[in-house]
């Protein structure tokens, strides 16, 4: 199943190069790194590499 996208979602999508990908262990604690991406609609791409 598929939505479509608020204007706004859209408008960040192409406007911006960086997100905040956040995530939260088993204890709830919260942990956010900035991630670049590039969408081609319809799919947003990321690369994966090693961070520190």
């Amino acid at each position: 199943m598929s939505e479509k996208l608020s204007t706004r979602s859209l408008e960040l999508l192409t406007l911006e190069r960086v997100a905040h990908l956040a995530t939260a262990d088993q204890y709830a604690r919260p942990h956010v790194v900035p991630i670049v991406f590039v969408y081609e609609p319809p799919f947003v791409f990321t690369p994966i590499d090693a961070k520190p």
